[in-house]
């Protein structure tokens, strides 16, 4: 089921199942982490430099175990061509969003969070 109470923005519950959470989560935890920001990251397809607010370099496409959520995201209607960047952050409580712009240039149609 969608959503829509803002503009531009679409709440899709229970997009994954449990299960497959509990797979990324695994996936994600086993992966190495950037620890060069006051976050940890993890970064496919596209490098974002944070620094210099733009796309930096290719990594590789993105990897197989997320196919299964970027497939049904264009399936679903919700983006149009399969993503081809996807930027994980993990922050420790009391961490929290700084004060950020986000940089157009570097974005297609769609977000997901």
């Amino acid at each position: 089921m969608v959503e829509q109470q803002i503009s531009g923005l679409r709440i899709v519950k229970d997009f994954i199942s449990k299960e497959e959470e509990e797979v990324l989560l695994q996936r994600i935890n086993d992966a190495v982490w950037e620890e060069d920001l006051r976050r940890k990251v993890q970064q496919y397809g596209f490098r974002f430099q944070h620094k210099s607010h733009s796309i930096k370099e290719y990594l590789g496409p993105l990897p197989p175990w997320c196919s299964d959520v970027t497939q049904r995201l264009v399936d679903q209607g919700l983006f149009t061509e399969l993503p081809d960047q996807i930027i994980i952050n993990h922050y420790l409580p009391g961490q929290g969003l700084l004060p950020n712009v986000d940089i157009v240039d570097c974005l297609q149609e769609n977000l997901v969070s």
